[in-house]
């Protein structure tokens, strides 16, 4: 009895001196971050949606109020289904928070006493401005910066710089795998003289994909989707129960993880267009059509309501021209946006 009692005292004495070090952590590197929040948002939705689950609504009312929302604004965020989400929004369309930094946010949660927040940034991530890139900032993920930029074999081959070239993101389930792979092989032989650059996640033979999806594959995943022109995902029963958060099987759990992460992001792209589908170019092999085709998210979906049979080689051509056309189309879209965006932000901002 004696040795039990000394064993819980020195664990007693272990959690208090844990307990004494956390609460005497200054987490110095915030100082580093006196960068607008508002952009800082928008190049890092991924650190932005950990934020956002991190927050829950009873810890985010008093960080609100200290922040300077008012009791109108908040209720109004109360009455919404995200919250923390929907307070990030409020804040950044009000004029008085415009000049809200980083730094001053982190400051508001270690008021709040919200330390297990910073200490999981602290833990997982480095965040650094870029020194060579104006007004823009990125997540560094503490890796060998060999890994950390694989989008730059996107525009060529072999290393060497080639013509205009369609990238794609290919996601798919285990039932759909050999389909899938042949189907990254055919598309990346160029079709009537069509560059097409496939991007493969479980599936990819490339080493840089492999260690960055093993490093940090949720940031890696975002990076590359807002690389590419188009998310081609084969649709199949598996698929779809995965992305619905239905696949209740032990196995391929990535898998699952990465689908349903890369179809939240095709919905809010989807959302932001004005619920035009522009991005989703879904296929499906011959033997699914059927069943994918009575399925009720397929029937109601603008992302997958249309999609190519993989099987037939007239199709699978047609959808290599639609997803070479519309890449330069999508890529003008883009351009023009941020055009547009950037004349707008003068506009506001001249006298």
């Amino acid at each position: 009895m004696g040795d039990v009692a000394q064993l819980g005292k020195e664990l007693e004495e272990e959690v208090e001196e844990l307990l004494r070090e956390e609460k005497e952590r200054t987490f110095s590197w915030v100082e580093e971050f006196n960068i607008n929040m508002w952009k800082f948002r928008e190049v890092n939705p991924v650190i932005m949606r950990s934020l956002e689950d991190e927050l829950d609504l009873s810890n985010w009312e008093p960080i609100a109020e200290t922040l300077g929302l008012t009791n109108s604004q908040i209720e109004r965020c109360q009455r919404s289904n995200a919250f923390t989400h929907t307070v990030f929004t409020t804040m950044e369309e009000c004029p008085h928070f415009q000049d809200l930094t980083v730094k001053r946010f982190l400051k508001t949660l270690l008021e709040h006493n919200r330390r297990d927040i910073l200490s999981k940034l602290e833990k997982f991530v480095r965040l650094k401005p870029r020194s060579d890139a104006a007004k823009t900032f990125t997540l560094s993920i503490q890796r060998d910066p060999q890994v950390l930029v694989v989008e730059s074999s996107l525009g060529s081959v072999d290393g060497k710089q080639s013509g205009f070239r369609a990238k794609v993101l290919l996601i798919h389930a285990q039932d759909t795998r050999e389909d899938a792979l042949q189907l990254a092989s055919q598309l990346r032989n160029p079709m009537e003289g069509k560059r097409l650059y496939v991007l493969l996640l479980q599936e990819s033979k490339n080493t840089q994909v492999k260690s960055s999806l093993r490093c940090d594959p949720w940031n890696s995943i975002h990076k590359w989707f807002m690389k590419v022109d188009a998310v081609v995902p084969v649709l199949s029963p598996q698929f779809l129960r995965q992305i619905q958060n239905r696949d209740f099987s032990r196995e391929s759990e990535w898998e699952k993880r990465y689908n349903r992460f890369a179809y939240s992001m095709m919905l809010d792209q989807y959302v932001e267009y004005g619920s035009k589908n522009r991005f989703c170019r879904a296929v499906c092999p011959a033997r699914f059509l059927e069943e994918v085709s009575q399925n009720e998210l397929v029937k109601l979906s603008g992302l997958f309501k249309y999609h190519w049979n993989c099987s037939s080689e007239e199709e699978l051509r047609e959808c290599a021209k639609t997803l070479y056309s519309g890449a330069k189309e999508w890529r003008e879209m883009r351009r023009n946006l941020k055009e547009n965006r950037h004349r707008m932000t003068s506009d506001c901002r001249s006298p």
